[in-house]
C-alpha cells in the first residue's frame, strides 16, 4: 500500500536541513568516474546557490580537499582567492576565508602545461594556503617555485609553515630539486614525507618489493640520502607509495597498458632511526613475507609495510596519482 504521508523538506528544522546539505556537499572522489564528466564538486557548487546560509555551511566541505591538477585550475583558484580578498575589503556578505577550510591540497600540471613557465603570480597568491594546509601533495617544480617566492618579498607576515604531511609527485630531476632547496619555513613543521613513484619507470622495482623478492634498500636508501635533513627537524617518517599486485599477478608483470584495479602499498621508514646511522640502517633482507590487503607488517625495526583495503585504478602510461590520493589511498 502506497503511503500518503508527505513530509516536505522545507518543514525540516534549519539545523537538520543544514546537516543534510553538508552531507550532500561532500565531494565523492570516485575511481570509476571521469572528473571531466562527473565533477566531484558539482553538488557543493549547486548548493552554494541556494542561499547565503547554505553557502557558508557547505563551502568548508567543498574546500576540504582541493585538486588543482592543471595550470588552468591553479590560476582559477588563485583568482578565487583574489576575489575573496576583495569581498573581505568591501565587507561583502560573500566574503569567506578559504585558508583554514583547505585541509588537503593537490597541485600539479598536465602534459600540455610543460610548454609554459610556472604560473609564478598564481603561486604567490596561493602562498597563504600553501603555508597553512596540513596535507600538501605537489610536484617538485612547484615546490621549488614556492621556496624561491619565500626567499623574496612575498612571504605572508602572519603565516608560518603548518604543513604536517608533504607528498611529492614524481618528476624528472627529483633529487636535484631537493639539493636545490635551502632551509625554508615550508619544511620546518613537516612530520611525514611521502614519495609517489612514476609507474612507467619504477613499477617493476616496487612490484618485486611487494612480492618479497627484493629488499627496499635501493632506491629508498639513495632517495633518503637526498632529503634536506637540516630543513626537516620535525620529520618522523619517510614513505613511498606504489601499487600492490594481487596474488594472481605474482608471476607476471602488471598489465598497466589497459589499466587494472590494485591495492596500494605504503612502505614507511622511521626518519629518526635512519638518521642516527644511515649506513647501518637495518633494511629488510629478501625474501620476506608478503603483506596481505588491509594489513600491516613490520619485518624489522623502523621499517613497515601497509596495504590498503580499497583499490585504485592504475595504468603504466599517462597515469596520475590524483584520484588515488584524493580517495585517501596514498595516506
Amino acid at each position: 500500500m502506497k503511503s500518503s504521508i508527505c513530509f516536505p523538506f522545507s518543514d525540516l528544522p534549519v539545523e537538520i536541513a543544514l546537516i543534510i546539505f553538508k552531507y550532500a556537499a561532500k565531494p565523492t572522489f570516485s575511481q570509476k568516474e571521469e572528473y571531466n564528466d562527473q565533477n566531484p564538486y558539482a553538488n557543493a557548487l549547486s548548493l552554494c546557490l541556494v542561499s547565503r546560509l547554505v553557502r557558508h555551511t557547505v563551502l568548508p566541505k567543498l574546500l576540504d580537499t582541493v585538486l588543482l591538477p592543471t595550470r588552468r585550475n591553479i590560476e582559477a583558484f588563485a583568482s578565487a582567492l583574489e576575489l575573496q580578498k576583495k569581498y573581505t575589503e568591501d565587507k561583502s556578505h560573500l566574503a569567506f576565508d578559504y585558508i583554514p577550510a583547505v585541509q588537503r591540497l593537490w597541485i600539479s600540471r598536465s602534459t600540455g602545461d610543460w610548454m609554459f613557465d610556472s604560473p609564478k603570480l598564481s603561486i604567490i597568491t596561493l602562498l597563504p594556503v600553501l603555508l597553512a594546509v596540513p596535507t600538501l601533495a605537489i610536484e617538485c617544480s612547484y615546490l621549488a617555485s614556492i621556496v624561491i617566492s619565500l626567499k623574496g618579498d612575498h612571504r605572508p607576515s602572519h603565516f608560518s609553515g603548518k604543513t604536517l604531511i608533504l607528498t611529492v609527485k614524481h618528476q624528472a630531476g627529483f633529487h636535484e630539486y631537493f639539493k636545490f632547496i635551502q632551509k625554508s619555513v615550508l619544511f620546518a613543521s613537516i612530520s611525514h614525507l611521502t614519495y609517489l613513484i612514476e609507474l612507467n619507470l619504477d613499477s617493476n622495482t616496487f612490484f618485486n618489493i611487494s612480492k618479497g623478492f627484493k629488499s627496499p634498500d635501493f632506491p629508498l636508501g639513495s632517495w633518503m640520502s637526498q632529503i634536506p635533513w637540516d630543513c626537516m627537524n620535525s620529520l618522523e617518517t619517510f614513505s613511498v607509495v606504489y601499487p600492490h599486485p594481487s596474488l594472481g599477478l605474482l608471476e607476471t608483470s602488471l598489465p598497466f597498458d589497459q589499466g587494472v584495479d590494485l591495492h596500494v602499498e605504503r612502505l614507511t621508514v622511521s626518519a629518526p632511526l635512519y638518521k642516527q646511522n644511515p649506513g647501518s640502517f637495518s633494511w629488510v633482507t629478501a625474501p620476506f613475507p608478503r603483506t596481505p590487503p588491509g594489513e600491516e607488517s613490520a619485518p624489522t625495526k623502523g621499517l613497515s609495510f601497509k596495504v590498503t583495503h580499497g583499490q585504485g585504478h592504475f595504468r603504466r602510461f599517462g597515469f596520475t596519482w590524483e584520484k588515488v590520493w584524493a580517495c585517501g589511498l596514498a595516506d
